[in-house]
């Protein structure tokens, strides 16, 4: 995502120079948004397309599907399970907005992650302490439910075709459960702290428990308008 901040910005900043169209007057859309599914358990690239439906003059909804269309083989890792659905509701600007874009928007997302770890690992019962459970193998499902506030740019580049920049933050609850380990036992762990606060944190799907941490998205989706 870095590789793309810099182009992503100077995209934003240039967009501010042109004057956007007040607002699509087409009913129905297809989107498409360049993504990838490079995650620890499920190497490979994903799928996202959507569908904006206008709901009003200035109200829209958003659904965008994401699919694994390509899975690196690894058999450390079984029974690899991926699905997200992003819905999003959208008040669109007459004028562009200097500050917020084109558009505001309120944008859920549900994640289903599940895998089988073959190689054994370790992972933290309720929070993030001293101790860990290790295990030989494990089933994990964890799924990450996202809600934020997103704004977006839309630059026209003809009658059917546009593209928009789109950034927001929000929250993101992951629900990690180790439902099958096999073989658990104890260890205790030293971690690095500075003045008693720990200096890195374990990935949310290490922790046997509910957690929820702060959210950032930025990117870029293309659409095609009928």
């Amino acid at each position: 995502m870095r590789r793309f901040l810099l182009p992503f910005l100077f995209l934003t900043i240039f967009s501010n120079s042109l004057s956007a169209q007040a607002g699509r007057i087409n009913k129905w859309a297809v989107a498409f948004t360049p993504t990838a599914a490079v995650l620890f358990f499920l190497p490979g690239w994903a799928i996202q397309p959507g569908v904006e439906c206008r709901l009003g003059e200035r109200l829209s909804l958003l659904t965008d599907l994401t699919m694994v269309a390509f899975q690196k083989k690894d058999s450390s890792v079984t029974n690899r399970k991926y699905f997200r659905i992003k819905p999003e509701l959208r008040w669109n600007f007459e004028k562009r907005n200097r500050w917020l874009g084109n558009y505001i928007g309120l944008q859920l997302s549900y994640a289903y992650r599940k895998w089988n770890d073959l190689s054994g690992g370790s992972y933290f019962v309720d929070r993030f302490d001293d101790s860990s459970i290790t295990y030989t193998s494990a089933t994990i499902t964890s799924p990450v439910l996202t809600s934020s506030i997103q704004m977006g740019t839309i630059l026209n580049l003809g009658e059917h075709f546009s593209v928009d920049l789109f950034w927001g933050m929000g929250t993101r609850t992951i629900f990690t459960n180790y439902p099958d380990v096999q073989n658990p036992g104890k260890v205790y762990e030293v971690r690095p702290t500075c003045m008693m606060i720990p200096i890195a944190f374990p990935p949310a799907y290490r922790i046997d428990r509910t957690i929820t941490r702060f959210h950032m998205n930025t990117g870029l989706r293309f659409y095609y308008y009928f």
